[in-house]
Parts: structure tokens; C-alpha cells; sequence
């Protein structure tokens, strides 16, 4: 069995390097994430399998994040509140069928992506995507999805997933590769999670829009599968945090993180400016800076 020492047990979402913690106890943790499949979309949720000392709470997740209960619940009712007004349906024969030829593709048309929509950056872009190595399986392995590995620092990151060609395979890749690109800026900085999720949604967003713009045969149906996703991360995830919220002695789940951080990423892409959006994506922008200007929320 695999043990590391955490950083920040709240931060840590993926299998990463031997590192110091700054502000909690020393713990062994054994994590295995996953994205594991909803019978109807193949939407992919992420869960891991752990062994923590000690338990944290839902109040170390709001003090790492300096955000406070009636907060974040403010934010939970405006994201409810958009959702029940969108108009953002997925068919109901939407099955994620295998399309993209190889995963090698995919990774290109990410860099690609990132490249046209920050031609400024296209140097650190490419070399990021050079760099990270990429570990594809074809099979599914029950309990473990796409995860992207921080190595120690001067090594670059690492992503293992499986790859079978679906457009939710696709978007999961981009997601990581949103990911690899907050890594490869810093190695070892800590960022807390919910802003190291923002910048994998960001680049689920930049992904869908160069398919789009580039007209890729697949950009509908890569579009409905992250319409998909939405039903785990907005109903399922923020149903969990707002029961959390009511009972403050709850044990932290990572997927906390995610409602905040989907609905954030999607305001900095439409709202931001690029400048904001790059800032965003390395974790540099507070994520009560990001509610503030996006939300019109204040402690």
C-alpha cells in the first residue's frame, strides 16, 4: 500500500508526492479516484477510497477556502436557482458512444485549444503538454478514473485514465489536462481545491469552444456530455455540501468541491476577461475574490 504524507489533507485530491504538511497533522493516506459511470449519460463522478487521520470536517473545508457557512450556501441558491432556469437539456438517447480514434488525438486537440485561446502562451502550453506524461489504459478499472499525479517538484505531472474513445472520455481528458497545466506553472505551491477544480472546468470550456469554433464533428455531442456531467456535479454534489452545511460535523468529501468550482469556471469563461481567466487557471485569483465579482457575493 502505497502512503504519503499530505500537504493539506483537504487539498489533496490526487495521488501526489511525499510532501510536508503546512498546517494539519502528519497522516498516512492511500487514495484511489475515480470517476465511475451514471447508467443513463456515463456521466463521471469522482470518489476515492482512503484511509485519513485524523477526520476533517466540514468547517476545515470553509476555513481552507476562508469562506464562511451562509456564504456558501448563498451561492448554493444562485447556482439552484440558474439551473432550474436553464434551458441546457441532454437527449435522452445520449449514450456516450466511441468516436475520438485515439487518445493521442485528444491531447493534441487540448493543447491545440489552449493555444488558440491564449496564443501568448502557446510556449508554455506546448511544453506542458510535451512534458506531462500521459498514462492510457483501454480497460476500466472499477473505483479508478482519470487522476493527474504531482510529482515532486521539477518533475513533471503525471495522468493515468482509461481512453476508449468516448466524448466523455475526451472531456475527462481535457479536464486533466487543465490540471497538468496549474501543476506544471509551480510544482509544490499549494492551491486549495475548489480553485484547482475551477481551472479543470475552465479547460473542459476551452476544449468545447475550439471544437465548436473549429467545427469538429464531434462538438455537439461533446457538448452533451458535458451537459451530462452537470446532473452529478450541480444536483448530486451540491446536495451533499448543503447537507454538510446543516451538520457541521460532517467528514469532508472532496466532492464538495466541485459545485463552486463548475459554476465559478463557467462565469470567469463567459465573464472573464483573459487575463482573469489565466489568473483563474493557475489559482491565483481567491476563491472569495471569484464569488465576489461573479456571484455579487460578500462575507
Amino acid at each position: 500500500m502505497e502512503q504519503i504524507r499530505e500537504q493539506r489533507i483537504l487539498g489533496e485530491h490526487r495521488v501526489g508526492t511525499v510532501v510536508e504538511k503546512e498546517q494539519f497533522s502528519n497522516v498516512e493516506l492511500r487514495e484511489a479516484n475515480g470517476k465511475k459511470s451514471n447508467n443513463r449519460t456515463g456521466a463521471h463522478f469522482e470518489h476515492r477510497r482512503e484511509i485519513r487521520r485524523p477526520q476533517y470536517k466540514i468547517d476545515d473545508w470553509l476555513t481552507l477556502h476562508g469562506l464562511t457557512s451562509n456564504l456558501t450556501v448563498a451561492a448554493l441558491n444562485q447556482i439552484e436557482d440558474q439551473l432550474l432556469q436553464s434551458t441546457e437539456t441532454v437527449p435522452p438517447e445520449f449514450l456516450p458512444r466511441s468516436e475520438f480514434s485515439a487518445s493521442n488525438i485528444v491531447w493534441r486537440l487540448c493543447k491545440n485549444a489552449w493555444i488558440d485561446q491564449f496564443p501568448d502562451k502557446a510556449a508554455y502550453i506546448a511544453e506542458t503538454a510535451r512534458a506531462t506524461e500521459l498514462n492510457v489504459r483501454e480497460e476500466r478499472i472499477d473505483g479508478l478514473g482519470p487522476l493527474t499525479i504531482a510529482q515532486e517538484e521539477g518533475q513533471p505531472p503525471v495522468i493515468s485514465m482509461c481512453f476508449s474513445g468516448t466524448c466523455l472520455d475526451a472531456m475527462a481528458m481535457a479536464h486533466e489536462f487543465g490540471h497538468a497545466l496549474q501543476i506544471f506553472s509551480e510544482p509544490g505551491r499549494f492551491i486549495v481545491p475548489v480553485s484547482r477544480e475551477i481551472s479543470a472546468f475552465i479547460s473542459e470550456l476551452v476544449f468545447l469552444r475550439y471544437l465548436s469554433a473549429s467545427g469538429h464533428r464531434l462538438a455537439s455531442e461533446a457538448t452533451a456530455a458535458h451537459v451530462a456531467d452537470n446532473s452529478g456535479y450541480f444536483l448530486e454534489d451540491a446536495c451533499s455540501l448543503a447537507r454538510a452545511l446543516q451538520q457541521l460535523n460532517s467528514s469532508y468529501d472532496y466532492r464538495w468541491n466541485y459545485p463552486l468550482a463548475r459554476h465559478l469556471a463557467t462565469q470567469v469563461f463567459a465573464e472573464g476577461t483573459k487575463e482573469h481567466m489565466w489568473d483563474a487557471l493557475m489559482g491565483k485569483v481567491s476563491l472569495v475574490e471569484l464569488l465576489k465579482k461573479h456571484m455579487e457575493l460578500e462575507r
